[in-house]
């Protein structure tokens, strides 16, 4: 019966942190935090549920407040969304997506569409009059086209053609992301399986705003002066909403970081190394262009050279496969470290090295000489940018191995 207790401990204390993620990660992509984005204070009500859970942990902010503020532009739908082909209306975030730079506009007209031979050969030149006097929207279609720059150059020009009229591009692959600039005239991105000729309608509300956003820090202060500082980040911000009819939980892509940074924080203050200092760092911003981790790289509450080891936590909706570590080869001591961990206590299937790249917020501090790791899974879950990113999606199972393959990595460190 002894030699029982400590598995029966084990899951018993698994359980219970299962039970508070999965409420901090309902909590994220819930309904009412809208996406973590830029339309209804999404964002803003996130940054304040994530310093009460600081809080309530018994961690400390780094200075006198857990906010660290910044401003930024940014593009947002708060309003009037709708897209219909020949009266039939299309689902947002399914069938069709707005370009995230997209102004306003409310259009009924037929629609044309063009190839890229089409375009080549000089056909939607011919019929630019109505193109201008919006009798006609070009309907841009890339259908055969795989060459990248190809692919691009339509891009660009649908982007081009926004300055005279509203265009719609047909695509394969709907994802959805932010954007710090507005057109004159919104770009329609239509499923190509959803697209007929004929009559074309929408209604797109678009406001252009200066906001202002939060980082949220919190620490586990060491006793006395710290012998090593180590620090663990994730973005909490997502896409937000399109429309107020559609929002992007961004589960995969980041709650399940930003809700793994909690429950490490949970861990390491119970257990804590009196001459470590532990900071937490749910960063604002990433998804418009890596903005709340420059801004702090930029304004740094601690100095950069005291940070022993930085880990980036960003998309862990699943490691039924393996987790990648981004700079591992760039420090391949602390990636030895980590695959120590892994094979001694076989949490999961493999840990991969990746070079460096500027891929997530530790870049900023990578190339200003900070040692880190960015870490993401690899499995099941493929959902990224798409609002289908739900939180009973990820599996609460691989993410529970991969905090304890980060909790071990952090003693042996």
């Amino acid at each position: 019966m002894y030699k029982l207790l400590p598995l029966l401990l084990f899951f018993v204390f698994v359980g219970h942190g299962q039970q508070m993620e999965k409420r901090v990660l309902e909590t994220l992509c819930s309904e009412e935090l809208g996406g973590r984005g830029y339309v209804d204070r999404g964002d803003s009500l996130a940054a304040e549920f994530l310093a009460r859970e600081f809080e309530s942990l018994g961690l400390q902010p780094v200075g006198k407040s857990f906010f660290q503020s910044f401003p930024f532009d940014i593009n947002t739908f708060p309003g009037a969304l709708s897209v219909s082909i020949n009266g039939k209306p299309l689902q947002p975030g399914v069938e069709f997506l707005i370009d995230p730079a997209s102004g306003s506009a409310k259009v009924s007209c037929q629609s044309k569409r063009f190839t890229i031979q089409e375009l080549l050969s000089g056909e939607l030149k011919a019929h630019l009059v109505d193109i201008r006097e919006k009798r006609l929207i070009p309907v841009l279609d890339p259908s055969g086209v795989t060459d990248r720059d190809t692919l691009a150059m339509l891009k660009q020009t649908a982007i081009a053609l926004a300055d005279i009229a509203p265009v719609v591009l047909l695509s394969d692959h709907l994802s959805w992301y932010l954007a710090q600039n507005q057109l004159r005239n919104p770009v329609i991105e239509i499923n190509t399986t959803s697209y007929e000729e004929g009559k074309i309608e929408f209604e797109i509300e678009a406001h252009f705003k200066k906001h202002i956003a939060r980082n949220v820090i919190a620490q586990i202060p060491s006793k006395g002066k710290a012998k090593r500082t180590l620090v663990f980040t994730a973005h909490y911000d997502h896409l937000g909403k399109m429309g107020q009819e559609t929002y992007f939980p961004g589960a995969n892509d980041n709650a399940s970081g930003t809700t793994m940074l909690l429950s490490i924080a949970s861990q390491l203050i119970q257990n804590k190394q009196e001459s470590t200092r532990y900071l937490f760092i749910a960063f604002a911003g990433e998804e418009v262009a890596l903005l709340g981790s420059k801004y702090f790289v930029e304004h740094p509450l601690i100095k950069l050279n005291t940070i022993d080891f930085l880990i980036n936590l960003d998309i862990l909706g699943g490691a039924q496969e393996n987790i990648t570590v981004v700079n591992g080869k760039e420090f391949p001591d602390q990636f030895s470290l980590l695959q120590e961990a892994n094979t001694s206590g076989k949490y999961i299937p493999a840990v991969k090295a990746r070079s460096s790249s500027a891929n997530s917020d530790h870049h900023w501090f990578y190339i200003n000489n900070v040692p880190c790791f960015f870490i993401y899974s690899s499995g099941d879950n493929k959902h990224y940018h798409v609002p289908e990113d739900k939180a009973d999606h990820i599996d609460m199972n691989s993410f529970m191995s991969v905090r304890q393959l980060l909790l071990d990595f952090v003693s042996r460190f």
